[in-house]
């Protein structure tokens, strides 16, 4: 090999090792160079209300079932085979 073969392979190893410095302190940033704020929060206090009824089941055994909100009218009761109100079925009382 002559001493200009070795010299451009010297000077592509070189620039190529500088390209190849400079695009991994981009992509791979120094984790001692950043910074994060913290911010701590409130303590939560017992003066939690209780959810509302209407909305939450507390006897639940599957909360991801799909949950009607909202009301039927005073003769009706909600069907969860149908999804929909339905009328009150009316109960004996027992003699």
């Amino acid at each position: 090999m002559k001493k200009s073969e070795i010299a451009l392979i010297i000077l592509v190893a070189v620039v190529s090792f500088g390209a190849s410095w400079f695009i991994g302190n981009l992509v791979f940033k120094n984790p001692d160079d950043e910074y994060v704020e913290l911010s701590f929060m409130r303590q939560i206090g017992g003066d939690l209300a209780m959810p509302d009824a209407e909305y939450f089941n507390a006897y639940a055994k599957n909360p991801a079932v799909d949950v009607y909100i909202g009301s039927c009218s005073i003769n009706e009761e909600w069907d969860e085979a149908k999804m929909i109100c339905v009328e009150k079925k009316e109960e004996k009382a027992e003699e």
